[in-house]
């Protein structure tokens, strides 16, 4: 089945150049099927002519992911004890939730309420970080994961323990966790496939409240690559 460009009557996309900032990832650098697809996004971009520039971004991983921990474990942690008060069983007999996520939030067993107020500082001051970072260009590109989509399983195995599996998790989201954390707009155009015939996203995002400029790069890129 051949892709369809859907004419939209209330759209009315800009025809103005963007500047688009090209990055890496804050963990592992991604796989060469990906980044191959990437640099072929960046092309196609400039072909319809906007300008590309890659660039470095600023997150830092091992005090990033040290203060997301600190942070968001907790929540994983409420959730386990809502779940064992309402069912009455440990969590382990219960199976309503997964080992990653239960090993996750005993992370947060032991943190004061001091740990999580510098997180969230430390959180406050990466976001004036990171909105001044893309603040010279329009948009932003990079993979949406380092690597091609895995076997099913890979990121949800109770066989592993929280090293392994935290390793894999915070690896494959390096591109998108950030974004996430700050709310900022983001969208993934499904423009490439690997030799293998899995999906690889572009990942592109923006300042707050430009949703409509990703949409109108969304409908540009559809156009011009159906």
């Amino acid at each position: 089945m051949s892709a369809v460009f859907i004419e939209c009557p209330n759209y009315n996309r800009k025809t103005t150049s963007l500047t688009i900032a090209l990055y890496d990832s804050y963990a592992l650098p991604a796989d060469p099927e990906v980044r191959a697809a990437i640099e072929a996004t960046a092309r196609l971009c400039e072909s319809m002519g906007h300008e590309v520039i890659e660039t470095k971004q600023p997150v830092k991983v091992r005090v990033y992911e040290k203060n997301y921990i600190a942070l968001f474990a907790r929540s994983a942690l409420a959730a386990r004890r809502a779940i064992e008060e309402a069912t009455g069983k440990p969590i382990a007999e219960s199976g309503l939730m997964n080992r990653y996520t239960v090993e996750f939030g005993n992370k947060a067993e032991g943190l004061s309420a001091d740990d999580f107020e510098a997180a969230n500082n430390f959180f406050l001051e990466l976001e004036q970080k990171f909105n001044s970072w893309i603040t010279p260009f329009d948009v932003v590109l990079s993979p949406k994961t380092y690597a091609p989509p895995p076997r099913l399983g890979f990121l949800v195995d109770d066989s592993k323990d929280y090293a392994e599996m935290s390793r894999r998790v915070f690896d494959f989201v390096s591109f998108t966790s950030p974004q996430n954390v700050f709310g900022l707009p983001a969208m993934s155009v499904p423009l490439h496939m690997s030799p293998a015939g899995l999906p690889i996203g572009s990942h592109f995002f923006a300042k707050y409240g430009l949703e409509p400029m990703l949409l109108e790069l969304a409908y540009e890129l559809e156009a011009a690559q159906p």
